[in-house]
């Protein structure tokens, strides 16, 4: 049956000599595609004309390599798939959030295969690793995208030093130095 693209074929200003790469992508990953140039088929010869089918594991955008924020902030991860309908399960550290108990960690579905995970209140303990799992049109194979992360100490009350007497005249102006030290 006919098959729909999910992107545009794009144009390419390029130099003589240099590459150029053209991507298209499809809604199902084993649709048949032709290349064609002025109506005739292009067939890949291996040398000038290559012709690579490749597969994104179902994931249209994955989870950054990195993330980090400050500790009682909260932390977003979001993920992007082909399949808006395809079940989505997030680990932390190995652990299903969904086995997570409390309001402290959520997921949200978006929309149109557009996921989130939030952690509220990170904690200097949450660091780890994220993962995004989901299940492959190949079988039994488990796709995942992957995100580590850590939380940095935020800035905690201050800690006030020793302070002396204080003198002064009623009514008038008085000065003092506290020495204090914020930490984070």
């Amino acid at each position: 049956f006919p098959h729909k693209f999910t992107s545009e074929l794009k144009g390419k200003n390029v130099i003589e000599d240099d590459q150029a790469v053209f991507q298209i992508d499809v809604e199902n990953d084993d649709a048949e595609v032709t290349w064609l140039k002025d109506g005739v088929p292009i067939v890949p010869d291996g040398k000038r004309i290559q012709i690579v089918k490749e597969d994104n594991n179902g994931f249209k955008k994955g989870m950054r390599e990195f993330k980090q924020c400050v500790e009682r902030d909260s932390i977003i991860f979001n993920v992007e798939v082909k399949d808006p309908n395809a079940p989505i399960d997030f680990f932390i550290n190995g652990d299903n959030v969904k086995d997570i108990p409390g309001a402290r960690v959520e997921t949200k579905d978006l929309g149109d295969g557009k996921h989130q995970l939030i952690i509220n209140k990170a904690d200097m303990k949450d660091n780890g690793t994220v993962t995004c799992k989901i299940p492959s049109n190949r079988g039994d194979e488990i796709l995942e995208s992957k995100s580590a992360f850590t939380v940095v100490k935020g800035e905690e009350a201050p800690r006030i030093g020793d302070v002396g007497p204080v003198t002064g005249v009623a009514k008038k102006q008085c000065n003092m130095t506290i020495p204090y030290q914020v930490e984070g």
